[in-house]
């Protein structure tokens, strides 16, 4: 326990001024220590095993300087299924691996506490150097030939500022679309996803410049989501009473002709017709056919296929 002197004063309507002072006992024992997570990097992968004392309190402390310990059990929770960390009995926590790989970062968790508070934190340990993401999977996918949504995942990262998602026309020349915080440093799965509401009307490339606090980058492999010429197909209304609209945009790099099939959901061909392009629209009429769910398949002489599904109800 410590002791500190409080001394209050106020000044009256006479500007007389008047103290008074008391003592306060302070139990510093309730006040918890600090516990700072801590990164190692650059661990050796000459051998596929692994085992050293981790120096994990060095930054942390307690504001009063009281005494404070590493706490068992320790909190662990490991990333790879090979590692472990263990107090000894000196009191120091050991870590080890079985299975090191170059790229493996792994973790757990540990807490410190004085006599009746605590603290945790957390430890990551980067196996062959810094290794600032690793990757889980990342995709591309046209939606409604209109936009790209992008996904990517990282089971871990390490001092990661963020992602700089970049599109390209050809998959060589690269530009800045959009920049996406990243969460520092992690070892849980984290999700992302970006959509491009202006994509290329052709193929659209995608990677990731994954940056981290201290500037060094590394980029993510390189995918792909095309959207046709032939772009927004729209039908209306549907359900339809048997009268419908089709209509297309974005079809400046579009040519020739369109051939519209209408089939029941089983296959059975209930209309086909072509029209040109140019045109942006087509009307035609099943109100002979029976209530239903119906496709509707749009075919461009590139050899390009979309697909609606149409409801008819009269």
């Amino acid at each position: 326990k410590d002791t500190i002197k409080l001394l209050v004063c106020v000044t009256d309507g006479n500007n007389q001024i008047n103290c008074d002072s008391a003592k306060i006992a302070l139990n510093i024992s309730t006040v918890p220590p600090v516990a700072l997570n801590d990164t190692f990097q650059n661990l050796p992968t000459s051998s596929s095993s692994f085992s050293s004392i981790i120096d994990v309190m060095a930054n942390d402390f307690h504001i009063y300087n009281a005494p404070f310990a590493i706490q068992s059990p320790l909190v662990i929770n490991p990333i790879s299924t090979t590692g472990s960390a263990v107090i000894n009995d000196q009191f120091k926590i050991v870590y080890s691996n079985t299975n090191v790989t170059h790229g493996l970062i792994d973790s757990f968790a540990y807490r410190i506490n004085t006599d009746c508070s605590c603290d945790t934190a957390k430890v990551y340990l980067a196996f062959g150097g810094p290794v600032p993401v690793t990757w889980l999977d990342i995709s591309a996918k046209a939606i409604d030939n209109s936009v790209v949504k992008l996904n990517w995942r990282t089971a871990a990262e390490l001092n990661n500022k963020g992602f700089e998602i970049q599109r390209s026309i050809n998959g060589v020349d690269f530009h800045r679309l959009a920049f996406i915080s990243g969460n520092g440093t992690t070892t849980n799965v984290t999700s992302y996803e970006y959509t491009d509401v202006s994509p290329f009307t052709q193929d659209n490339y995608y990677r990731l410049k994954q940056i981290d606090f201290d500037g060094e980058y590394s980029y993510s492999k390189t995918v792909v989501a095309s959207l046709s010429a032939l772009g927004n197909i729209q039908i209306w209304p549907n359900p339809s009473n048997g009268n419908v609209n089709l209509s297309w945009t974005n079809n400046t790099h579009f040519k020739g002709e369109v051939n519209i099939e209408i089939t029941s959901y089983s296959g059975q061909v209930i209309l086909s017709q072509t029209v040109n392009a140019i045109d942006n629209s087509a009307i035609f009429n099943i109100e002979n056919s029976m209530n239903g769910m119906y496709m509707v398949y749009i075919r461009t002489s590139a050899g390009e296929t979309f697909t609606r599904k149409l409801v008819l109800i009269k």
